[in-house]
């Protein structure tokens, strides 16, 4: 084997959220097993788990109890609720996803957690955080806990094509190459891409002819062509809001709605957003063709038309001196109630109610409950929180998440698997990062002897040519000069510590000129110890890392 090329015995391209999960269920499965293998997570970026830091907030909602089921059967119907699917043309999740879920759900995930030894809180909503309310806790939770199972984590590593070699993948980069018994693909989608390498993960699957659905961004703000959003920028308002789809209500949510720059923002629009996205991508909604679609939005929900009426009229008849800009003070916010009286009235706001007719306030009702907005589209790539469609789910086993190639496995974004707002998302990167993770581990020990050896890792050239460049330049000799003074300063402050403990206050003789230069080389070696993992671009020189392995180290104890 090229001693240039990396071995390993399963290598997670990509290390979100799905990729350290798999990682650490492949690592803790051999554990079990009393088993040794070498397991590296190979991400592109400058570190791992960047996606997830932004999640909820910057809280992490992780999970939700809404998906706990007391049977297997009653949470694959929380999740046909929950989950959806591009390929399903019911609308709904697939079979693929209640498998993998019922696998390791809701429950399996909070106690994985726990058992690291974090401890977390719910809300009303069933919405699971950190206690901390960071979503920094829950990386460095994984991080430490991969540290201890000795996965390798790789950054600056991006892999451009994937390919089979006899009972092995090839894994290449612009760089280097190495190989796998068993690689994972968990790059991610196509949604936030300033977090993740989505794009290659579906070049990769696409190279090897696999099977993909459309894709749309999904959890994201709905862009509308409405010059009454104009006024209303910054403004929030209880709402429930509606998919129109050829006059039949196809979906509702009700929350905060949030009046962007001419677009509807909030959960309750995230949760619509797919829909919207759909028909401007395939020209269907919930996988059925239709002509035409709007946005409605009922901004008095828990108040019915017939009592808005008759309140709009009670003021209109008691107050008819008061100017009609001011008719809904009390009931909206300024802005909003101008914007509901002028898509109805076309006369000055400033001329006193006795002005309005006797059927104004039906009218004034009516649009108050059904604010109608025509969509453009949705907010880019750039603003959505999760992938709609991807890897198509025929492509996959259900119970193993392995591709139709053997040792070929995908997780998280990259399937046709999206979830709703409030941790669904990341539970699914959870559950099919496990059942991956574990299914690679089980087929590694089910065949050939894992690699146990200790081998040679090289990290990726390009991380040094990072390194380079974020250190700081070096000033021109002029300004240089006074630091090379600070430096022998500091030497000589040493030596002169050593000198103050002698009885004779003479210059230090050749003895001591002996061992001041032997304290130099001690101070240089230990100045040199942080840069142990470079690599000079020329000849790269690599470090032996420890074999990836459950068991303690065979460091002993100084």
């Amino acid at each position: 084997m090229d001693p240039t090329v990396n071995r390993f015995d399963i290598a997670i391209v990509g290390g979100g959220a799905s990729g350290l999960m798999a990682a650490l269920s492949a690592a803790r499965y051999l554990k079990e097993e009393n088993r040794t293998a070498r397991i590296a997570i190979l991400e592109a970026c400058d570190k791992v788990g960047k996606k997830l830091l932004a999640t909820g907030n910057g809280r992490c909602n992780f999970t939700n109890r809404n998906l706990d089921g007391a049977t297997p059967e009653k949470v694959r119907d929380l999740v046909s609720k929950r989950y959806h699917s591009v390929g399903d043309k019911k609308g709904g999740a697939g079979e693929l996803t209640g498998s993998v879920i019922t696998t390791f759900g809701h429950r399996e995930a909070l106690a994985f957690f726990e058992s690291f030894g974090m401890v977390t809180v719910s809300d009303d909503g069933g919405r699971f955080y950190p206690y901390s309310q960071h979503s920094s806790s829950v990386l460095d939770i994984l991080r430490l806990e991969l540290e201890a199972l000795r996965v390798h984590e790789l950054c600056y590593y991006p892999i451009d094509r994937i390919e089979r070699d006899g009972d092995m993948w090839l894994l290449h980069s612009s760089e280097m190459k190495s190989c796998a018994k068993r690689v994972i693909v968990a790059s991610g989608g196509l949604s936030s891409p300033s977090y993740a390498d989505g794009r290659s993960g579906y070049e990769l699957l696409k190279s090897l002819g696999l099977k993909f659905t459309a894709t749309f961004p999904a959890l994201t703000q709905i862009k509308c062509d409405s010059s009454k959003l104009a006024a209303l920028k910054g403004v929030r308002h209880t709402s429930k809001v509606s998919i129109i789809a050829d006059g039949r209500t196809v979906k509702a949510e009700r929350g905060e709605l949030q009046f962007a720059d001419g677009a509807l923002s909030g959960i309750c629009v995230f949760e619509l957003s797919r829909l919207v996205s759909e028909y401007y991508t395939c020209g269907t909604v919930d996988g059925k063709k239709v002509s035409n679609i709007e946005v409605s939005v009922d901004l008095l929900p828990s108040i019915s038309e017939a009592v808005l009426s008759k309140e709009l009229k009670r003021r209109i008849s008691q107050r008819r001196d008061m100017p009609i800009e001011k008719l809904f003070t009390g009931i909206f916010h300024k802005n909003l109630g101008q914007a509901v009286i002028k898509s109805v009235y076309d006369g000055s706001l400033a001329r006193m109610c006795s002005a309005l007719d006797n059927n104004i306030a039906e009218k004034l009702a009516y649009a108050a409950k059904n604010m109608i907005c025509k969509p453009s589209g949705v907010s880019p790539w750039q603003s959505a929180q999760v992938t709609a469609g991807g890897l198509s789910q025929q492509e996959l086993n259900p119970s193993t998440l392995e591709t139709r190639f053997e040792g070929l496995y995908v997780t998280g974004e990259l399937i046709d698997v999206d979830g709703d707002c409030g941790g669904y998302n990341l539970q699914w990167a959870w559950s099919s990062g496990y059942v991956a993770g574990r299914s690679a581990a089980m087929s590694l020990l089910s065949g050939d002897e894992p690699i146990s050896r200790e081998e040679e890792i090289i990290p990726p050239v390009l991380a040094e040519k990072k390194k380079r460049k974020s250190t700081p330049k070096k000033k021109d000799s002029v300004k240089k000069e006074p630091e090379k003074k600070k430096s022998s300063r500091t030497i000589d402050k040493r030596s002169v510590k050593k000198v103050i403990h002698q009885t004779d206050p003479a210059p230090a003789d050749s003895t001591s000129q002996k061992s001041s230069t032997s304290e130099n080389k001690t101070a240089s070696k230990s100045q040199k110890r942080p840069k142990r993992f470079h690599v000079p671009v020329e000849v790269p020189k690599a470090k032996p890392i420890p074999t990836s392995t459950g068991k303690p180290s065979g460091r002993k104890k100084k």
